[in-house]
């Protein structure tokens, strides 16, 4: 990856993975926000773009540091997401606001910025909503209360389910959800006695279901 001044190996089988791990990897080198301006038709629920054609749109966008701004933190990315200090403005009370990023499109001069939602409304952890865009933010509209630095947490991509199976009893079916990325690789490590081959069955451990995910003491599962 000699592009971007960085070394990282190639591993089996990522996928999607491997765009995320990518752009982890120019985070610690390279302290551009244009990195999150980017774009897809889908909601993807997270600050970093799963794929490269995120970015098909975004050759224009350049970065731009506030003027007057005091000397940040530069990103960092961890379990739990991507850790940034910028400048944030709520929209609503119902936990939607946006990132106002340092860059802005070539030859403009408004910076642009991207929507989220608080996820659990304490300003704990967010998620990118409304990937499609990049919303151009006239700062001189704005008294500069409306838009304080903070230090804010945004998940890096979509938290994926894999449907794994459903649980019968006479009368009731339940269906277990597991969160998994990549989709089978955790599944398979948290979901222990479930056999994934050949269509065959096999029981989970009844303390493990009755402690994870809260499922009644007898049920069978069938693989899909």
């Amino acid at each position: 990856m000699g592009l971007f001044a960085i070394n990282m190996p190639l591993l089996y089988g990522e996928r999607e993975r491997a765009s995320i791990r990518l752009q982890e990897e120019i985070i610690k080198v390279i302290d551009d926000d244009s990195i999150f301006a980017w774009r897809c038709s889908y909601d993807s629920e997270g600050i970093l773009a799963s794929s490269p054609a995120g970015f098909l749109h975004s050759s224009h966008i350049v970065n731009n540091p506030a003027p007057g701004s005091f000397p940040s933190n530069p990103p960092t990315a961890s379990s739990k997401g991507i850790h940034l200090e910028a400048r944030f403005m709520g929209i609503n009370i119902m936990g939607y606001g946006i990132v106002i990023l340092d860059c802005k499109e070539e030859g403009g001069f408004a910076p642009l910025a991207i929507v989220v939602k608080d996820i659990f409304l304490n300003m704990a952890k967010f998620k990118r909503v409304a990937s499609n865009l990049l919303v151009t933010v006239h700062m001189g509209t704005f008294a500069p209360r409306l838009y304080l630095i903070r230090r804010i947490c945004v998940q890096k991509a979509r938290l994926y389910w894999a449907l794994v199976g459903s649980i019968s009893k006479p009368g009731t079916t339940w269906k277990v959800k597991i969160h998994c990325a990549p989709l089978l690789g955790l599944a398979r490590r948290v979901l222990t006695g479930v056999c994934w081959s050949a269509g065959l069955q096999s029981e989970l451990r009844r303390k493990q279901t009755e402690r994870q995910y809260h499922m009644p003491p007898k049920w069978a599962i069938q693989t899909s």
